[in-house]
């Protein structure tokens, strides 16, 4: 999942880059194009709705998430393996709501 994607969470848009920088790390930004967190471990494989992904769900789970949540790593990262408590539910990367789109043309 390298490029651009954009996502509509509680009445919000955000914009992912996949695989910044020749890694496989993902930076969050917000639309109007501040940085908000950047999440992943470089070289990682996700795979949602597996029992990796299950295993990964159920320790997260215990990390607590920040009153800022969008500029929480854990909490982007619980989407991206599609969490819901301690299992992974989906079997597409952020419950399949991200859509892939061209580089943003940040707003002034």
């Amino acid at each position: 999942m390298k490029g651009w994607y954009r996502i509509k969470i509680r009445s919000r848009t955000f914009y992912l880059h996949e695989g910044l920088n020749g890694t496989k790390r993902t930076a969050v930004y917000t639309a109007t194009g501040k940085l908000l967190c950047r999440f992943g471990k470089p070289g990682s494989e996700i795979r949602p709705g597996t029992e990796k992904g299950n295993s990964y769900c159920a320790r997260s789970a215990k990390i607590k998430i920040t009153p800022h949540w969008t500029k929480s790593p854990n909490w982007w990262s619980r989407l991206k393996w599609s969490c819901r408590g301690s299992k992974s539910i989906h079997s597409t990367p952020y419950m399949g709501k991200a859509k892939q789109v061209k580089p943003p043309k940040w707003r002034s």
